[in-house]
């Protein structure tokens, strides 16, 4: 949902070539446009605490680049494959701009999913890297065996040892290279910062490989490039009045290409501001705290936040209730 305001294009037209289209032809050029244009304008922010957790668009292109340089400096080639199995975060953002900026390609896998089904995306991927929670990384030991590991930890981009017992993962985790975050950063060179430097992605080389459930099997592997990408924010800044002025509200994790396109690329692209959440329960104050412009949802979630808003009505009384269900239908159905 966008408010209703005076259409315009603003500074969209600054990304934008002469035909309306997306001026930038990879993601990484998305961010540089940006960065460049909104240096000091919050891109994503996440609560922590009584305190919000930000990163500006600028601060937002400098920690992408230490990041894509670290991969680099620990070995990744372009064409490399990273999974990324983190709850939706800062770091999610940073880990992803910035192995895309390194030449690699972006694995992001459901952190619900079983530690088998995990297993197997694994194997058919073939990954040399993971960008893992803390929270999920006990759990995937013998899964993630054999690639580079970098946990982060659930406070975010924290120092490496914060989220790692003294007595934890290490004994049966020594065919791995575990690294925190910021230890892995630390690990950046001269030479790598100068390699990230004399990158150059192309349009059509592979910028993510999603799974997606089938309904004739297990989950499939899409491959996506940075064209394809970009096609999709033009198809997205064409239909909406999305820019700068606008705050979006994100609780659906970055795994999925809708999430990811819509809730992170489409607003590095126009310049808007991104608040994270990942507690359903906590919507309505994030709503309430930031009040966004723009929210991202599945009709799954409407029906679920729906049915909390009449679950509260009812405990208030059945005649509340009955008004909120006339005058609110249950979305997709027709009350009678």
């Amino acid at each position: 949902m966008i408010t209703d305001r005076i259409s315009g294009l603003g500074s969209l037209l600054a990304l934008r070539g002469d035909r309306g289209s997306v001026a930038a032809t990879t993601i990484p050029e998305l961010l540089e446009l940006s960065a460049r244009r909104f240096p000091r304008k919050v891109a994503f922010q996440v609560k922590a605490g009584s305190e919000f957790r930000t990163l500006s668009f600028a601060e937002l292109e400098q920690r992408a680049a230490d990041f894509g340089a670290a991969l680099i400096a620990l070995g990744l080639r372009p064409g490399d494959r990273v999974v990324i199995i983190c709850e939706n975060g800062l770091e999610w953002v940073v880990s992803y701009l910035g192995l895309v900026m390194a030449g690699g390609v972006g694995v992001p896998i459901y952190t619900e999913l079983k530690s088998g089904e995990v297993g197997s995306l694994i194997h058919q991927a073939e990954p040399r890297f993971a960008v893992v929670s803390a929270t999920v990384m006990p759990r995937l030991r013998e899964q993630l065996r054999g690639l580079k590991i970098i946990v982060v930890g659930e406070e975010g981009l924290s120092r490496s040892n914060d989220h790692v017992p003294s007595t934890g993962f290490w004994f049966w985790q020594q065919p791995s290279e575990v690294l925190g975050f910021e230890e892995a950063v630390g690990r950046v060179t001269e030479e790598s910062r100068l390699a990230l430097g004399a990158m150059h992605v192309e349009p059509d080389d592979l910028a993510s490989l999603v799974y997606t459930s089938g309904t004739t099997g297990g989950m499939k592997g899409v491959m996506l490039t940075h064209r394809n990408f970009v096609a999709n924010l033009n198809s997205i800044q064409d239909t909406l009045s999305f820019d700068e002025r606008d705050s979006l509200l994100l609780v659906l994790p970055f795994h999925h290409a809708f999430p990811f396109t819509v809730g992170m690329l489409t607003p590095i692209a126009s310049g808007a501001s991104v608040t994270l959440e990942n507690n359903l329960l906590r919507v309505a104050e994030r709503m309430a705290e930031v009040r966004p412009t723009a929210f991202v949802g599945v009709p799954a979630l409407y029906d679920l936040m729906y049915r909390a808003i009449l679950g509260r009505l009812e405990a208030e009384g059945r005649g509340v209730a009955l008004v909120f269900r006339r005058s609110c239908p249950r979305p997709g159905r027709r009350e009678l």
